[in-house]
């Protein structure tokens, strides 16, 4: 998934935010963080 929030220096955030926002999208009740 291209286009999502560009991290210049630090792909782990993107990652990170990527996995957090699916995850959220994906179960709204279950929350990772």
């Amino acid at each position: 998934m291209d286009g999502y929030l560009p991290v210049p220096d630090k792909p782990g955030i993107g990652i990170s935010v990527n996995d957090a926002a699916l995850s959220e999208r994906t179960d709204p009740e279950f929350k990772p963080l």
